[in-house]
């Protein structure tokens, strides 16, 4: 039986169950003692979440809250699912988003702005350093 290689490249990352690839809406389950080294499942979610806020371009659990890029905003959502906008990312890409203790950083490509949220304080930043060059990933 010939392979398709329907989700692209065949890099290998620290194991099996991780790759070069990026995944949207499924994830990688290794196989083990069959012929496929992994299986894709497909996971729509439970419920459709509808904001009206426009495309989610990136989201980070962190703490008690989601926090989503929507359009060209940036929004809180808690346990309630009400939605705070909290400022503006420019851009209609994706993001990429990371958080640690006390910020949230958002990058919007190289060359792009990138923002820094501080969770303490609620205020969203974009980030002015003079050797901040954008990227692509956090």
């Amino acid at each position: 039986m010939m392979q398709v290689p329907l989700f692209g490249g065949t890099g290998k990352g620290v194991s099996v169950a991780s790759s070069t690839l990026e995944f949207i809406n499924c994830y990688e389950v290794p196989t083990y003692g069959t012929r496929n080294q992994a299986a894709i499942i497909g996971s729509p979610g439970t419920s459709l979440l509808d904001t009206g806020a426009g495309n989610c371009r990136g989201m980070l659990i962190t703490g008690n809250y989601v926090y989503m890029v929507l359009g060209e905003s940036l929004y809180r959502m808690g346990s309630t699912l009400e939605l705070y906008e909290i400022g503006a990312v420019v851009g209609g890409d994706r993001v990429s988003m990371a958080a640690g203790k006390t910020q949230l950083v958002i990058v919007t490509g190289a060359g792009e702005p990138g923002y820094y949220y501080t969770l303490s304080t609620g205020v969203l930043a974009q980030i002015t350093d003079a050797d901040f060059v954008g990227g692509n990933t956090v």
